[in-house]
């Protein structure tokens, strides 16, 4: 498959700019599993995280951060 940078698929969306997004939202997916955050969470520091939360809700996540058991298969 080739990368075409004009591909049409129905919508305008940049590759590069996707490709930022993924990245940023990569970091962050790290970032909240890592223990600094939860450190950073129960002492009441921690604002990257929770500012994003606060302007666009919980109802983003998904199922599986919501349901610890999905994750540990029991």
């Amino acid at each position: 498959m080739t990368e075409d940078k004009n591909l049409k698929v129905g919508a305008n969306i940049d590759i590069e700019q996707m490709k930022k997004l993924n990245k940023t939202y990569k970091k962050l997916k790290k970032y909240m599993k890592s223990s600094l955050f939860e450190i950073r969470s129960m002492d009441g520091t921690e604002n990257t995280i929770s500012k994003i939360l606060k302007d666009y809700g919980p109802e983003s996540q998904t199922k599986s951060e919501d349901n610890p058991t999905e994750r540990t298969g029991g």
